[in-house]
């Protein structure tokens, strides 16, 4: 999808789950970045929070499942604390969970 302005919700389902897969790697790639001692970290938080303004990831189940599995690393940096209050955790995959 090359139109930026294009809401989630005007998508089809084929067109969701093509960016989904795409937003799952990019926060694959995101999340090497987000150790809050990095020189990197800023960066990548701004990137977090422009997909979770611009995208919604925090408010669809499987984006918001990538979302948690990926943070989890730094469940002790003040941002992750920020993102799980946006997450509605009922609707989180409960595999996300397991190895805790």
């Amino acid at each position: 999808n090359n139109d930026v302005q294009t809401e989630r919700r005007h998508l089809t389902k084929l067109q969701n789950e093509e960016l989904d897969e795409n937003l799952f790697h990019l926060l694959n790639l995101i999340s090497t970045c987000c150790d809050p001692g990095s020189n990197t970290s800023v960066h990548a938080l701004h990137v977090l929070e422009f997909l979770i303004r611009r995208y919604e990831i925090h408010a669809r189940r499987n984006t918001a499942s990538v979302l948690i599995s990926r943070m989890l690393p730094y469940h002790e940096a003040p941002f992750f604390l920020k993102i799980l209050q946006l997450i509605d955790l009922a609707d989180v995959a409960a595999s996300v969970f397991l190895f805790l």
